[in-house]
């Protein structure tokens, strides 16, 4: 047996969380902690998953996927940065005023479910992506003068109108009702051919987004090229995986009373090796002091 494939494939809870601690892997190897994945990096994700949960998703629905998750990450940072919002990272449950609620459901149907389940996965996700958030996610090719905020908004918003947060990658979840394909004029298969072209708008989007990042990842390791450690330095500061980013968030999860935004201020810390040891080497007082002053 060849394992599952196809068009309506699922996403399980222990998947994404795989899913999430290769990309992290990914992440931790770069020297930037902004790694540009390749088609031999899908090709390589797509088999482990295969191995591990016999699902063969595809490249193409990992790149989906990822950036599904990449814009619930941003949308979830947005939402509980408002203030009066609190999240608890054990239960990953969010507690707002209904007034929130009503504001960021009638931007996006997912915070309903947001609403409902929370997000464990948040600072995993935080490993992932909050480095590529914190610099902008979409970016042009160096021939084109680069997107203004506005334009990174729409092209976030294109594609939020076409992709869920779901877990379904058939680009619909079970309890909704589907409409019978429709031609022009009430005949068979115009729907077929509607949804055909929200797949193209996508796949161009994706596609452009992954050239414009290759060219500034290029411009970000000729920028870094000039201020270069010597290799055997580089290699004794960041083989050590005494101080992963694993290893933090295990200590910063354990750490009493942390506020959501020093939480989310010192997953941003977390991409650095030098705070990542900074931190594991802190007295406990100090580290929680430390922790605090985040909040300034």
């Amino acid at each position: 047996m060849g394992g599952n494939s196809g068009d309506a494939m699922e996403w399980s809870d222990k998947c994404v969380k795989y899913f999430l601690d290769l990309l992290a892997e990914k992440v931790k190897k770069d020297p930037n902690s902004a790694p540009i994945l390749k088609t031999s990096d899908w090709n390589e994700m797509d088999e482990k998953i295969f191995v591990r949960f016999a699902l063969k998703y595809g490249p193409d629905k990992l790149k989906a996927k990822y950036n599904r998750l990449r814009i619930m990450h941003t949308k979830f940072t947005e939402l509980i940065n408002k203030t009066g919002v609190t999240w608890d990272s054990e239960t990953g449950l969010v507690f707002a005023h209904d007034d929130v609620w009503k504001t960021f459901i009638q931007q996006n149907k997912a915070f309903k479910t947001i609403k409902k389940k929370g997000c464990k996965i948040y600072p995993l996700l935080s490993a992932v992506f909050s480095k590529s958030t914190a610099s902008g996610t979409f970016h042009n090719a160096s021939t084109t003068a680069p997107l203004t905020s506005p334009q990174e908004y729409r092209l976030e918003d294109e594609y939020l109108g076409d992709a869920d947060f779901g877990d379904s990658e058939g680009g619909s979840s079970a309890g909704k009702k589907r409409m019978p394909d429709m031609d022009i004029e009430g005949q068979p298969g115009s729907r077929r051919a509607k949804r055909s072209s929200g797949k193209d708008k996508i796949d161009a989007l994706m596609d452009a987004w992954s050239e414009s990042m290759i060219a500034r990842k290029e411009k970000d390791l000729a920028k870094a090229e000039r201020y270069k450690v010597k290799p055997d330095e580089a290699t004794s500061f960041t083989s050590d995986d005494e101080f992963s980013i694993s290893n933090c968030m295990l200590v910063l999860n354990d750490t009493p009373s942390v506020s959501t935004k020093c939480y989310n201020k010192a997953l941003q810390h977390f991409h650095d090796v030098t705070w990542r040891k900074i931190f594991l080497l802190m007295p406990e007082d100090r580290r929680k002091g430390w922790l605090d002053s985040l909040d300034n």
